[in-house]
């Protein structure tokens, strides 16, 4: 199964903590989408795989869901 996470804030970073934590975790796989290209390079040493961006980017969005089983994104209302 293939999952997509949003995780740039509190919420998205308390859920993925949770998702590595789960024995079945190795057989994931698990994108996530960040701002920065620093918390990019310390997800993908946790074994997951990162995209730079935006979720307001609705292309790169888009392109990453018709990829994706499940999409969780946690992002502010406001």
């Amino acid at each position: 199964m293939h999952s997509q996470f949003s995780i740039s804030g509190y919420i998205g970073g308390s859920v993925i903590s949770k998702v590595l934590e789960n024995p079945r975790f190795p057989e994931l796989e698990i994108t996530v989408v960040v701002r920065s290209a620093e918390k990019a390079e310390k997800l993908k040493k946790l074994g997951l795989n990162v995209v730079v961006g935006s979720h307001s980017d609705a292309a790169l969005m888009g392109s990453l869901s018709e990829q994706t089983d499940v999409v969780l994104a946690m992002v502010s209302a406001g």
